[in-house]
């Protein structure tokens, strides 16, 4: 299915509605961030920053009063958070809440 794409000043936009990561370059990179009601993967090699990454995309979500969900078959609810509030994301309140799955 193609996507409409809209010519504006030199820079390309979709039509279609994102939900910004957190981080200005990687949205500038995705002309504004992920689409919206998707499901995003992020992958790569060890040390590229894909957790840091994520968490920094749920972080952005919560904050706007998002629901997140989070898949993973490699850690536990508890070593995920404990990975979190080693990189400064306290997110027990959005477990607490019902706002992060």
């Amino acid at each position: 299915m193609a996507f409409p794409l809209l010519y504006a000043y030199g820079t390309i936009h979709t039509m279609i509605e994102r939900v910004t990561t957190g981080i200005e370059g990687l949205d500038s990179l995705l002309s504004g961030g992920v689409p919206k009601r998707t499901i995003t993967t992020i992958s790569g090699p060890i040390g590229l920053g894909k957790t840091c990454m994520a968490w920094q995309f749920m972080k952005k979500g919560l904050y706007a009063d998002e629901k997140v969900l989070l898949m993973t078959a490699k850690d536990s609810p508890e070593c995920l958070l404990q990975t979190a509030a080693e990189l400064g994301y306290d997110l027990g309140w959005a477990l607490d809440q019902s706002r992060l799955f």
